[in-house]
């Protein structure tokens, strides 16, 4: 019942979003939440972003609360089952959004997306089906992990169209600077990371999904952004790299709050 409930929250966005500032008061502490409620506090509430891996937009997604309360930006997702629920999910928000359905990669192309059979997932109920969606990869061996054997019957390839982070920008943005770069997906973070040309896009922050990575893969991507000025910590599972100066104005932000 509790379940249902939940579900039927999520197809009304605006009440979903009342009720989730109504459990920040009142919920505890979230890691992640708070350090995004701060870095949006030091940028004015008024954060550039793009989104890769953006799902549907609010279940498991610690920006949706900034994005409703200000943000602009680019979500991309290359699901389209997924990307149908994004679009629903911020079509009060299309004049400061730009939603697109296609992957991101080190080149412009095509690549094989592994998913899961239609009829394997009209099986399952809705939280439990949208959770499979996620799990959608480049990565057989990724998407292999959340199925027993026998089920693998259920995986199915796609090709999907790709674009590079410098031609997205280049069709889809107005030039403005970039502050976070958040990527979820599934496993290809290190190569979306890779290509980036930070000669023309340096984002002062990234965020990334890490806890689903290999040790030697997390250490590479460390060292990567570090020869680019950025200093690495973790939030729960995830990571977030920012570029040194600006950590060193996040945490004198924190000195001066907490009167130090």
């Amino acid at each position: 019942m509790r379940q249902r409930i939940k579900t039927t929250i999520r197809s009304f966005p605006r009440l979903f979003d009342a009720l989730k500032r109504m459990s920040r008061v009142m919920g505890s502490p979230d890691p992640a939440y708070e350090f995004f409620s701060r870095y949006s506090r030091m940028r004015g509430n008024r954060v550039n972003f793009l989104q890769i891996g953006a799902a549907d937009g609010m279940r498991n997604d610690p920006f949706r609360e900034f994005i409703v309360g200000g943000w602009r930006g680019i979500l991309v997702e290359p699901i389209p089952q997924a990307f149908e629920l994004l679009k629903a999910n911020y079509s009060h928000l299309a004049d400061r959004l730009t939603l697109l359905n296609v992957a991101v990669t080190r080149e412009d192309g095509s690549m094989t997306l592994y998913a899961f059979d239609a009829q394997f997932l009209a099986g399952l109920p809705v939280e439990q089906r949208l959770d499979y969606l996620r799990k959608v990869s480049f990565d057989r061996a990724h998407v292999e992990h959340y199925l027993p054997a026998d089920q693998y019957w259920a995986i199915t390839q796609t090709t999907v169209p790709c674009l590079s982070i410098g031609t997205l920008l280049a069709r889809h943005w107005d030039g403005s600077p970039i502050h976070l770069l958040a990527i979820d997906a599934e496993g290809h973070e290190p190569e979306i990371i890779a290509g980036i040309d930070f000669k023309t896009f340096v984002p002062e922050t990234i965020f990334y999904e890490s806890h689903t990575l290999k040790s030697t893969d997390s250490a590479r991507l460390t060292e990567l952004l570090a020869a680019h000025g950025y200093e690495s910590f973790a939030v729960l599972g995830d990571t977030v790299a920012m570029q040194a100066h600006v950590l060193a104005e996040y945490r004198d932000m924190e000195r001066k709050r907490r009167g130090h």
